[in-house]
C-alpha cells in the first residue's frame, strides 16, 4: 500500500466518530535516507562478491563500523532499530572467516527455536552464493530439541556454522563438549542475537551459560569474538559487558533507511467518568481489529498474555466473524503449528495473527501493514520492537496502542512523549544469584574439573571455592589433587530451566492426545482443576491436575464463563540489609521468605465480567526465598488521617460477645458456606455484609442479618469485593502498577504485599515489593533507590486522574459502598514526601 493510502487511512480513522473520542496521541516519524559507506578494506574480495550477488552493494554506516570492529578482533554490540540490517553485521564477518580459514567455525545463538530456523534460511542463501562463486561448500545447521538424530551427527562432525538456542546449549552441547571438540578448537565468532531478551532470570542464567562456555573454549585453546545484537536499551554498554564479562565496542547509531511511521495511542472512552470506568480495552482492541480486517491490510495483533490471545480469538468467534484468514500464535503450541503460521503469514495467506510477544522478535513473517498493541507491552524497548514489525521493506507503517485502565498505561496515555522521547529502560541481570549460580556451577564441574585457584566470571578463586566446598558438602563434588571433580550420578544440566524458576513441565491432554505443554508455575494458576483453558480458539475445562505425573486432563467444553485465580500471600523477613530513615517513613531492603497460596478461583461472564460463582482449591503452597524493599507509614500521617476518620486499616474489635455471636451464626447457617455451599469445611469464617468499619455501634454491626458464614476462599473474595479502599490498599495498587516504569520488567516480575501492622516495619503499616524470582535479581533493590521518584510519579498520576474517589486508573476501583482511596492516598503521599 502506498504512503498516500496509509496517510489517508490514518486521517480517516482519527476523524471516524466511532473511534475519534478514544485517540489521545498521534506521533509521526518522517522517512529518513540511509547513510551509506563502502566495504572495509580488510573484507576479502570473495566475501564482497558474495554480498553483491545477494543484492548488497554497500553497507549502512553502522554496518561498516560493526564489521570493521569485528575484523579488528573486538567484541561488539549492535544496538539499533528494527529492520536496520543487524544480521549483516555478523553474517559478513562469518563468511569472511570461512573464506580465510578452512577450519573456522561459528556459533549463532537465538533466544527461540523459531528465530534459529528463520535465520538459517537467510544464511543458506549466502552460503549458496559462496558455493556458486568458489565451489566451497559450507555445512550449517540448526541444533535444537527438534533436530533428528542423523542431522545432529552431521552437524557435530561437519558443521561450520551451528545455530542453536540457550536451552540446547545448556543441556545438549556444553555437557557433551568432547563431541564438539572440532568446533570449540576452531571457534571464531559467537553471535548472540536479541540480547535485550536476556534480562532478569533468563539473562542471569545466560551469563552463567557464557561462563561455562568460555571455560570450555579456553580448554580447547580458542578465544572467540562475541557479536551481540540488541534492540535499543539505555545501558547497552554496561549490560553487554556484564552479560559476556568482556570489554565491548558499542555500535548504537542507526544509519539505515527509515520509512514513514504513524503511532497512535487509543485510550478507551469513559463509561462513567466520575468512577473512572472506561470501556474494556480488550473489546475496543477487538473492535479496531474488526475495522482493520475490512481494509484488507495485513495485521499483527499483540496481546500481553496467552490468555488474552485466546480470549480475543474466542470473542471474534462469538461475533461470528470470518476467521479463515486469522490465526493465533503463542508459547505452548506445538512447534509445527507455529511454523505453519509463520510461513502462511509470510506468503500473505493470512491477514491477521493474534500473538503474544513470541512474535516480537525478528522472525520474518513478511510485510506487515498494521500492528495493534492490546495494552502497553510493558517496556519501551518491547513497544518499539513490536511496533517495528510493521513497515518492513520500507513500507509506511501504522501502530495503534490501546491502553488499559492500569495507572501506568493511563500515565502513558496522558504523557505519550515518554514513549517517544525517553531513553529506553535499563536491563537488569544478577548472575551471582545463589540459586542460579549454584545450578550452573554444578554443570560447570560436570563439564570440566575446577582448579582451586581458578576464577569463574567475576568471582575470585576464594569466592568460587566457597561454592565448590558447598557442592562437596552436598556430595556432588570432591576435592582431589587441588581439583574439584563431579561425583554425583545426576546429570546437573537437566535441573536448569533457563526461563522460569521451576523447570518442571506439565503436558496438556485432551481425549488422550497431547495438545501442548505448560510450566509448573503457570499450571497452578492457568490450568488448576475447574479452570477454563483456552487454546487456538478452543475452550477446555480442566478436569484434573496430577502433580506427580505432570499431567493436566482437559475436556473440550464451553461452560459459558472464564476463570481467574485468587491468591493469598504471607511474608517473613529473614535479614534486613539496608535501612534508611526519611522524614515520615523508614525504608528497608532485605532477604525474604514469601509464601503464595492459590486459594480458589472466580467464574466470570465473558462480556460483562460479572462474577457468576466461586470455586475452592487445595493446591500446595509455593515458597520463594528472595529479596524485597518495603517502607512503613509514620504514626504522624496515620494520626492525621484518623482525625479526619479516613484511616480504616486498624484491626477490627468485634466486642466481648463476638465468640457467642459467631457460634450462633455457624449453627444458623448449618456449618455451611453460604456462597459455594461446601459443608463442614476445616474452617468457616463470619463475614460482615456491610463492612464493620462503617458502623460506629458494635451491636449494630453484629446484627444477625448483617452476618454470614463463608469458607476462607469465599471470605477472601467477599472481602476483596466489598472492602473499603483505604489508603494502604489504594497506594499499593498505584505503586505496583507504576513500578515497571522504573524497571525493564513485567508487572508480575515484581510482587507486592501490604500489612496494616507489620512486625518487620516497626509495627507500622507497610507496603512491600519483592522479586518474583528465587534469590532476587535486583528489581526491588532498584526500586529501593528510586523510592522518592516512585512516590512523586504516583502523586502525579493520582492528582491528574479525572475520577472523584478512585478508579482503576489511579488507586483502584471504589468499593460497592462507593468509598474510594483517592483523597487518602493523596494525603499519605504528601506526608511521605515532606
Amino acid at each position: 500500500m502506498s504512503n498516500k493510502n496509509i496517510d489517508n487511512f490514518v486521517h480517516n480513522i482519527l476523524s471516524d466518530p466511532d473511534f475519534r473520542e478514544g485517540f489521545v496521541a498521534s506521533h509521526y516519524s518522517h522517512a529518513e535516507n540511509a547513510i551509506i559507506s563502502g566495504f572495509p578494506d580488510s573484507l576479502s574480495e570473495l566475501t564482497i562478491n558474495v554480498l553483491k550477488n545477494t543484492g548488497i552493494h554497500s553497507f549502512y554506516q553502522h554496518q561498516y563500523q560493526a564489521v570493521q570492529a569485528c575484523l579488528e578482533g573486538k567484541h561488539i554490540a549492535i544496538s539499533t532499530g528494527t529492520a536496520s540490517g543487524k544480521s549483516l553485521c555478523f553474517l559478513a564477518p562469518i563468511i569472511n572467516s570461512i573464506v580465510n580459514d578452512k577450519n573456522s567455525c561459528s556459533i549463532m545463538l537465538y533466544p527461540t527455536k523459531a528465530l534459529c530456523h528463520d535465520q538459517k534460511v537467510q544464511l543458506t542463501n549466502y552460503l549458496d552464493f559462496l558455493y556458486n562463486l568458489s565451489s566451497v561448500q559450507i555445512q550449517c545447521g540448526v541444533y535444537d530439541g527438534d533436530t533428528v538424530r542423523e542431522e545432529r551427527k552431521r552437524i557435530r562432525e561437519n558443521g561450520r556454522i551451528i545455530l542453536s538456542n540457550p536451552d540446547m546449549f545448556n543441556i545438549g552441547i556444553l555437557p557433551n563438549h568432547t563431541e564438539w571438540s572440532r568446533v570449540f578448537s576452531n571457534l571464531k565468532y559467537v553471535i548472540i542475537d536479541e540480547v535485550h531478551t536476556y534480562r532478569g532470570i533468563f539473562g542471569s542464567h545466560f551469563t552463567n551459560l557464557i561462563r561455562r562456555f568460555k571455560r570450555i573454549c579456553h580448554f580447547y585453546g580458542s578465544h572467540p569474538q562475541f557479536i551481540l545484537c540488541s534492540a535499543t536499551i539505555s545501558n547497552i554498554n554496561e549490560f553487554s559487558e556484564k552479560l559476556i564479562e568482556e570489554p565491548v565496542t558499542i555500535i548504537d547509531i542507526d544509519t539505515s533507511q527509515k520509512a514513514d511511521r504513524h503511532f497512535l495511542v487509543y485510550n478507551p472512552p469513559f463509561v462513567n467518568k466520575e468512577l473512572g470506568i472506561r470501556r474494556s480495552y480488550i473489546q475496543e482492541s477487538i473492535r479496531l481489529l474488526s475495522y482493520f480486517k475490512e481494509t484488507g491490510l495485513q495485521i499483527l495483533f499483540f496481546a500481553r498474555s496467552r490468555k488474552v490471545v485466546e480470549m480475543v480469538y474466542t470473542y471474534l468467534e462469538r461475533k461470528e466473524e470470518n476467521l479463515e484468514n486469522v490465526r493465533t500464535y503463542r508459547g505452548g503450541y506445538l512447534a509445527s503449528t507455529r511454523r505453519i503460521t509463520e510461513q502462511e503469514m509470510k506468503k500473505g495467506n493470512i491477514q491477521a495473527v493474534i500473538a503474544t510477544n513470541a512474535l516480537e522478535l525478528g522472525i520474518d513473517i513478511g510485510g506487515i501493514d498494521i500492528v495493534i498493541l492490546c495494552g502497553y507491552p510493558g517496556t519501551i524497548a518491547g513497544t518499539r520492537q513490536q511496533s517495528g514489525r510493521a513497515g518492513r521493506r520500507n513500507k509506511t507503517a501504522l501502530t495503534i496502542m490501546i491502553t488499559t485502565s492500569d495507572p501506568l498505561e493511563q500515565y502513558l496515555a496522558n504523557h505519550p512523549d515518554y514513549l517517544f522521547e525517553k531513553s529506553p529502560e535499563q536491563a537488569l541481570i544478577e548472575p551471582n544469584n545463589p540459586y542460579i549460580l549454584l545450578s550452573h556451577l554444578s554443570s560447570a564441574v560436570f563439564e570440566l574439573p575446577f582448579k582451586i585457584d581458578e576464577n569463574y566470571g567475576d568471582l575470585s578463586s576464594e569466592q568460587l571455592n566457597f561454592w565448590l566446598n558447598l557442592l562437596q558438602r552436598m556430595n556432588k563434588a570432591k576435592l582431589s589433587s587441588n581439583k574439584y571433580y563431579w561425583i554425583s550420578e545426576k546429570y546437573p544440566a537437566e535441573d536448569i530451566s533457563m526461563r522460569v524458576a521451576d523447570p518442571t513441565q506439565f503436558v496438556l491432554i485432551n481425549d488422550g492426545i497431547i495438545i501442548g505443554k505448560i510450566d509448573k508455575q503457570s499450571a497452578f494458576w492457568m490450568a488448576h482443576p475447574g479452570a477454563v483453558y483456552l487454546q487456538e480458539g478452543n475452550i477446555y475445562l480442566v478436569e484434573s491436575l496430577n502433580i506427580e505425573k505432570g499431567q493436566i486432563i482437559l475436556c473440550l467444553e464451553d461452560p459459558g464463563y472464564y476463570t481467574e485465580h485468587m491468591t493469598k500471600t504471607e511474608v517473613e523477613v529473614i535479614e534486613i540489609i539496608k535501612i534508611e530513615n526519611i522524614a515520615s517513613s523508614t525504608r528497608f531492603y532485605g532477604k525474604l521468605k514469601v509464601t503464595n497460596i492459590i486459594t480458589g478461583f472466580r467464574k466470570l461472564h465473558w462480556v460483562t465480567r460479572e462474577i457468576l460463582d466461586y470455586g475452592t482449591l487445595d493446591l500446595p503452597p509455593s515458597t520463594l526465598l528472595t529479596t524485597g524493599y518495603w517502607f512503613n507509614i509514620s504514626s504522624d500521617i496515620i494520626d492525621d488521617l484518623k482525625k479526619e476518620n479516613l484511616w480504616l486499616e486498624d484491626v477490627n474489635k468485634y466486642g466481648k460477645e463476638w465468640e457467642n455471636i459467631r457460634q450462633k451464626i455457624l449453627i444458623r447457617d448449618e456449618f455451611t458456606c453460604q456462597s459455594c455451599g461446601v459443608s463442614n469445611p476445616p474452617r468457616l469464617e463470619i463475614h460482615h455484609k456491610t463492612p464493620f468499619k462503617l458502623y460506629r455501634n458494635v451491636n449494630h454491626a453484629n446484627e444477625f442479618n448483617n452476618l454470614i458464614s463463608l469458607c476462607p476462599s469465599c471470605h477472601h473474595e467477599a472481602e476483596a469485593m466489598v472492602k473499603i479502599q483505604s489508603g494502604l490498599s489504594g497506594l499499593s495498587y498505584l505503586l505496583h502498577n507504576l513500578a515497571p516504569l522504573f524497571l525493564m520488567c513485567e508487572k508480575n516480575d515484581i510482587g507486592i504485599h501490604k500489612e496494616s501492622i507489620a512486625v518487620f516495619a516497626d509495627q507500622a503499616p507497610c507496603i512491600l515489593f519483592y522479586d518474583s524470582v528465587p534469590g532476587g535479581i535486583g528489581l526491588s533493590e532498584k526500586l529501593f533507590s528510586h523510592h522518592i521518584q516512585l512516590l512523586k510519579e504516583s502523586k502525579k498520576i493520582n492528582n491528574e486522574c479525572s475520577c472523584t474517589d478512585g478508579c482503576p486508573s489511579c488507586t483502584g476501583a471504589v468499593a460497592e459502598n462507593g468509598w474510594g482511596a483517592k483523597s487518602i492516598v493523596k494525603t499519605i503521599i504528601e506526608g511521605l514526601l515532606k
